[in-house]
């Protein structure tokens, strides 16, 4: 069914975005690079654009863009919002931080016994935040990914909440015992090979996604963002040899990761391209996946920081010492390519969530212009050098894809718009604003898109685009009760395309209410670019008309 924009606006084709911003989308980019400076690992402030020098692939950047950056908060606090109105865009919030730190809880990839032990320690870490400290937390079980609460400074809050939190019992999935087979433990009975890859399969994509709806959700956020990854963690790869980087033939082909800072070969497995089918059943690699969960966090300025929820390993036998060198390779590799840091065989897990913490005291912004972008898909290696600061320690990530736009078919769009229903936080990669209200004819929706977070193309006289939107009820278990979609193609003369510009792109719909309905979940997305936003509404919220 074809829905109209406020009727006079469609008629005149009043959807757009802003000229310089579609130019800079479509000829360049701005790299932004975030960079810890410590000195005996306290953090060093006062530092002035002139001090750093940035390089791409060994050739000197102009540094374009420059900030320090610190926990307070945001100087100027939103205004409430008026009943009735939803936003996913965090920047309209009042008490916006300008840093925050998120905890996950990983029960898919941790043993029950170690997820409560990691439990107490969080809890112990809470009991001492400090006022400038925002923390999330964040599960991942069996369940799904769930906020368990959102950034806050209320310690007594977010132990109250994570005292309620029990965890999730799942058979040895860790490769710490040698009496089940750590790839098929979910089957309990291990299974034979084909089985054991599969469930591996799933839930190396299951946590590999929860990271990316993390990043997704606290990408408006300024400043540098902090994701404390507690879990036994997986492999990236299985059935090429020992270790990441120690196979031979097609597991030793570079696949386009660089190396961690921990000097391992990083070149993990032939079977990285997404082009690519699945290896046979002994043989896959999930690089590829991880690849774009990297992309994912750097583009959303987010540092992931692994903490291993087993504490110090004893390992028994070669067997689980193998495993666990694998798994904890991963989480080397997740942060010095996103420029956190990994922290293995301690039992002070509360102690590196601090230190984790504490590195967002003060941060440093550096954004450019890389020369002769190709967009070809290349690793492109990043270097940032002190002038005249020889003995202060530098922390970033250490590299960037040179990735083009991928094509957005049918697969894709079907995919994003199922993650962005499924997911448990709003997506923020177009901004939305919903004024919601309850009629007797159900729920009357006015819908505005922020005309900066879509893309047009100049055709001629008109600038063209393409939008999907999706309008989901769901009740209070999350089953969808009612759905409808609708696509929305545009060709706009230059005065609409400036009222927009102006008034941002206004949407009006009135959906049916189902009798079960507990909240409404509004989904927009760039067919071009394959950006997502969207906004919840939950119906206790939302008022009669």
């Amino acid at each position: 069914m074809r829905l109209w924009i406020l009727a006079p606006l469609l008629a005149a084709g009043i959807l757009n975005s802003q000229m310089p911003d579609l130019v800079l989308r479509t000829t360049t980019r701005l790299v932004q690079v975030n960079v810890i400076v410590t000195k005996k690992g306290a953090a060093v402030p006062g530092l002035k654009k002139e001090d750093f020098q940035v390089f791409d692939n060994g050739k000197r950047q102009e540094i374009r863009q420059f900030s320090e950056e610190t926990r307070a908060i945001l100087p100027t606090a939103a205004a409430p919002l008026p009943q009735g109105t939803f936003t996913n865009q965090l920047e309209q919030r009042s008490g916006t931080p300008a840093a925050v730190t998120a905890i996950l809880l990983d029960g898919v990839n941790t043993r029950f016994s170690d997820q409560t032990y990691a439990r107490k320690q969080v809890v112990e870490f809470l009991k001492q935040i400090q006022p400038e400290d925002r923390i999330a937390i964040y599960t991942l079980d069996t369940r799904g990914l769930r906020v368990l609460h959102d950034y806050t400074t209320d310690s007594s809050d977010l132990v109250a909440r994570l005292a309620k939190y029990q965890g999730d019992i799942a058979p040895d999935v860790t490769g710490t015992s040698d009496l089940i087979d750590p790839l098929g433990g979910w089957l309990g009975s291990g299974g034979n090979s084909f089985e054991r890859n599969f469930f591996l399969n799933n839930r190396i994509l299951q946590t590999l996604r929860a990271i990316e709806f993390i990043a997704q959700n606290l990408a408006p956020l300024p400043g540098r963002k902090n994701l404390i990854w507690i879990s036994s963690a997986f492999p990236l790869q299985i059935g090429y040899g020992t270790g990441i980087g120690g196979g031979s033939g097609s597991a030793a082909r570079a696949t386009g990761i660089g190396a961690s800072s921990t000097g391992r070969n990083s070149g993990m497995g032939g079977g990285g391209s997404s082009s690519m089918p699945r290896p046979p059943r002994d043989q896959q690699s999930w690089v590829a996946d991880t690849d774009r969960t990297i992309r994912a966090l750097n583009d959303a300025n987010l540092a992931i920081y692994p903490v291993d929820a087993r504490g110090l390993v004893a390992s028994a036998s070669a067997r689980v010492a193998s495993r666990t060198y694998n798994n904890q390779a991963t989480m080397e590799e997740l942060a010095s390519r996103t420029g956190g840091r990994a922290f293995v065989n301690t039992n002070d897990i509360a102690g590196a969530i601090r230190t984790a913490v504490e590195d967002s005291s003060v941060t440093y912004t550096l954004g450019f212009y890389p020369e002769n972008d190709k967009f070809n898909n290349s690793f492109h290696g990043l270097k940032v050098k002190l002038i005249d600061f020889p003995h202060l320690e530098l922390r970033y990530r250490k590299g960037y894809m040179d990735q083009s736009t991928p094509p957005q078919d049918e697969g894709l769009r079907r995919a994003a718009l199922h993650d962005a229903v499924l997911s448990p936080m709003d997506a923020n990669g177009i901004g939305l604003r919903a004024q919601v209200h309850g009629t007797s004819a159900g729920f009357d929706v006015t819908l505005r898109v922020d005309p900066k977070t879509i893309v047009l193309d100049p055709q001629g006289d008109r600038w063209a685009g393409k939008l999907d939107l999706l309008f989901v009820e769901k009740d209070a278990h999350g089953a969808q009760t009612f759905g409808v979609d609708d696509t929305l193609s545009m060709e706009l003369k230059k005065p609409n395309y400036e009222r927009v510009q102006q008034e941002g792109l206004i949407y009006h719909r009135v959906l049916p209410r189902s009798g079960t309905a507990s909240e409404v979940r509004m989904v927009v997305r760039d067919a071009s670019t394959g950006a997502v936003g969207s906004i919840t509404a939950q119906l206790s919220a939302i008022p009669a008309q």
